[in-house]
């Protein structure tokens, strides 16, 4: 299968994820007062862009593993 297919299923998978997951700590942390609650939902876009990232940068390092690819240093 192609580098770039396995990376956007492992991507998908990990985003679903970490979406679920956040979601579920950040009502969490509305519960319990942690987070101020007068804000909304104004973490959601910030925690979104936290876990793409997060997800995108794993599943690029476990397709480089994959592959063999051996970090380069100059």
């Amino acid at each position: 299968m192609k580098s770039y297919v396995l990376f956007i299923i492992t991507f998908s998978i990990l985003m679903y994820l970490f979406h679920v997951l956040s979601g579920y700590l950040l009502t969490v942390a509305y519960m319990a007062e942690w987070v101020n609650p007068a804000l909304g939902t104004a973490y959601y876009p910030f925690i979104q862009l936290v876990t793409g990232v997060l997800a995108a940068t794993i599943a690029y390092g476990l397709i480089q593993v994959r592959n063999g690819k051996k970090e380069v240093t100059s």
